[in-house]
């Protein structure tokens, strides 16, 4: 469903001059991330504070605010305390303006209402995200609106190093989103704005963003400046992604890519299932990968919903990042059966268009082909 967009003057809600943090000699550490809208986010704090060396600040990208001020919780202020400086954040398009004060707490900064700075470093912030064709769903900016804001924010920093802390990509950087889209071909969502002011001001070291899922875990360059995309998915069984970033004295950044493996990432583990484990304190394929057969077939159903020992063994590859072996491969007699699939840009989610089989290295061939073209699966 479509949600009108809401175009409101940022000037109102920026306020002028930054909050200082103090000098800072050396390189910069960060832990970034953005969109964790089903991940748990105390997993995260938990990995962060076993970090043998706190980073200097922690950046959160934006949506779903509410879930780290749930159940009287402030998940803001324990990110916070993982790092040296606190935690910054900005809320993102599937937010309502309202969250704006949820961003608060000891050392938790909202960089889109007040820049942060860093010894030579000034954190800025851009909430929210530009309409986009197909993509005018919840909380939008005009690309005018935008413009000026950064603008505004641009004086603040003076000749400082810029970091952009943006819920959304900059137009034709990790923008390209196929959700929503008319035609299920991907276009760019990201801003206009931000990308010129991007190329236009060399003092930008970085942009960290979210919001086009499939583009997170990458990075490019944009101008002389990286853009980092840190979004997560947002369906059972995606995993928690963050990156911990470097910067060096000459504009080089070190991007080091980081997952959180919950226990809904282990195909045939539902949601019931999830909830379960998750009760009796199993949350990660670790977890579950360490724990004994038995005590795992207590928690889950009866029967499970696989057998615990095939479940094991994912958790097993997932944790190790490697395959598990349980017998070796046996082949057919000759001849050998080739099968080609011919499906969709999404890989047959939508649309399967043709089926070959051939027997054999030189056929015989048959083919199961859909004799009609179709939009969206359904012939025309």
């Amino acid at each position: 469903m479509e949600i009108p967009v809401n175009l409101t003057l940022m000037a109102a809600r920026t306020q002028v001059g930054s909050v200082e943090l103090g000098a800072h000699s050396g390189p910069l550490h960060l832990i970034v991330f953005s969109d964790w809208r089903i991940q748990d986010i105390s997993l995260l704090v938990e990995e962060i504070s076993q970090f043998p060396t706190k980073p200097d600040l922690i950046l959160y990208g934006g949506d779903d605010i509410p879930r780290f001020r749930e159940a009287g919780n402030n998940l803001f202020e324990d990110l916070a305390r993982c790092s040296r400086y606190g935690i910054c954040a900005v809320i993102g398009n599937d937010d309502s303006p309202s969250v704006r004060t949820l961003i608060s707490g000891n050392t938790v900064f909202n960089v889109h209402k007040t820049p942060v700075t860093l010894g030579e470093y000034t954190f800025i912030g851009l909430e929210a995200a530009p309409p986009a064709d197909g993509f005018m769903v919840g909380f939008c900016y005009s690309e005018k609106e935008i413009e000026r804001h950064l603008a505004f924010q641009k004086r603040v920093a003076k000749k400082n190093r810029i970091i952009i802390l943006s819920h959304a990509p900059p137009f034709g950087a990790l923008d390209k989103a196929l959700r929503f889209s008319r035609d299920g071909r991907p276009r760019s969502i990201g801003s206009k704005a931000l990308a010129q002011f991007v190329r236009n001001n060399k003092t930008v070291a970085l942009v960290v963003c979210g919001h086009v899922h499939r583009y997170g875990g990458k990075h490019e360059r944009l101008g002389r400046s990286l853009v980092v995309n840190v979004a997560s998915h947002d369906r059972l069984g995606n995993v928690g992604r963050f990156a911990l970033l470097t910067l060096g004295l000459k504009n080089d950044v070190k991007v080091e890519w980081r997952e959180i493996v919950e226990v809904s990432c282990i195909a045939g583990i539902k949601e019931r299932s999830t909830e379960r484990l998750r009760a009796a304190g199993i949350r990660t394929v670790q977890e579950f990968a360490g724990a004994d057969i038995s005590a795992l077939a207590k928690i889950l159903s009866h029967p499970p919903p696989r057998p615990i020992e095939m479940l094991k063994a994912r958790a097993l590859s997932l944790a190790g990042n490697k395959p598990i072996l349980f017998r070796s491969l046996a082949l057919p007699p000759s001849p050998e059966l080739f099968l080609d699939i011919e499906t969709d840009s999404q890989g047959g989610l939508k649309l399967v268009w043709l089926i070959g089989l051939c027997l054999g290295r030189n056929g015989p061939y048959k083919s199961f082909l859909q004799s009609h073209l179709a939009t969206n699966g359904v012939p025309l």
